[in-house]
């Protein structure tokens, strides 16, 4: 039981990483809307850009800003404000993980939000998909892709939301995209979990609400 408890954090954890690892292109102009990153406060998420707000249901665990930047480092090069490399400039970065929280005992669920920055090139939602495709199908997991799901509601906004399943070393882990444009960002939310805790996955995805 250990052993297998070991595997699905490994995974888990790959599947975090894994679904970032988008590369940004196109030109460097400046966004019509100002990028502020959201704020982590013990078990509270805020964020005035994304029209965010969630507080982790007892039971679960709201990573740091410290262990996100960590993750961070698999994806973009980080790029400081101070020369002693101790504050990133979460604005000029290609990749920014907004927030992570999991089930404090197995891992799952888990919820994460992740922008990144399109650098100024129009990029449609469907596009993003497919390119969200390729990159899973490339990461050593092997997934399986359900149905594209458009104007999904949640906390006030629409997102179009891509319904997958990754299975690696016999460990089968579901996951569903949140995706959506916010100024010059893409922003993806992703819920992962196993069969047997879709109801919970259901309860925490209900913790987001509207931070108007």
């Amino acid at each position: 039981m250990m052993k297998k408890s070991k595997m699905r954090a490994s995974i888990l954890v790959m599947m975090l990483v894994v679904v970032t690892m988008f590369s940004g292109c196109g030109s460097k102009k400046s966004n019509k809307k100002e990028y502020v990153k959201g704020t982590i406060d013990g078990n509270t998420y805020e964020s005035e850009f994304l029209n965010l707000k969630f507080t982790a249901p007892e039971g679960y665990t709201m990573l740091t800003q410290d262990v996100m930047d960590q993750y961070a480092q698999f994806s973009s090069e980080i790029i400081y404000k101070d020369k002693d490399q101790t504050q990133i400039d979460y604005a000029k970065a290609v990749t920014v993980y907004e927030m992570m929280v999991q089930e404090s005992t197995s891992g799952a669920p888990n919820v994460n939000i992740v922008l990144e920055n399109l650098l100024g090139k129009e990029v449609s939602i469907t596009d993003y998909v497919e390119v969200s495709k390729q990159q899973l199908q490339a990461s050593g997991i092997e997934y399986t892709f359900g149905e594209t799901t458009e104007d999904v509601e949640l906390a006030g906004e629409k997102y179009t939301v891509l319904d997958c399943v990754g299975t690696y070393s016999g460990q089968e882990l579901q996951q569903q995209l949140y995706i959506r444009k916010v100024g010059g960002r893409m922003m993806l939310l992703t819920v992962t979990y196993t069969e047997d805790t879709a109801e919970a996955k259901d309860a925490l995805l209900a913790s987001f609400t509207e931070y108007k």
